[in-house]
């Protein structure tokens, strides 16, 4: 019990556990996978995973929008990794990415 604790301890603060990998590179994987989604999006001009638009007038404009926030936030998720930033900033971080993405989307009419 008293190592389970110590190594999700140092797992939370950043450190090499027993196994020497550090505990956030998992945020990293995390991060670099939605970037490298988001960008995917930004270029093909479609998102992937997704087969049918419903009531979506300009896809690609849709999609390139979706896109860079999901870029934005992968790079904001990967930044964690080297940043020391608190969990609130990167959640606030993520909101005003998304709304920034909403109001994007309705002044460019894509929706």
């Amino acid at each position: 019990m008293a190592g389970q604790i110590f190594c999700c301890y140092h797992m939370i603060k950043g450190k090499k556990n027993r196994t020497g990998v550090p505990g956030m590179i998992g945020i990293l994987i995390f991060g670099i996978m939605l970037a490298v989604w988001g960008m995917c999006a930004v270029v093909k001009g479609k998102l992937p995973f997704i087969s049918r638009y419903h009531n979506v007038e300009k896809v690609s404009g849709h999609a390139r929008v979706e896109g860079g926030a999901v870029l934005c936030v992968g790079i904001a998720i990967a930044a964690q990794y080297f940043i020391a930033m608190q969990p609130v900033t990167v959640v606030v971080i993520i909101f005003m990415i998304c709304i920034i993405a909403l109001v994007l989307e309705i002044a460019l009419k894509v929706l």
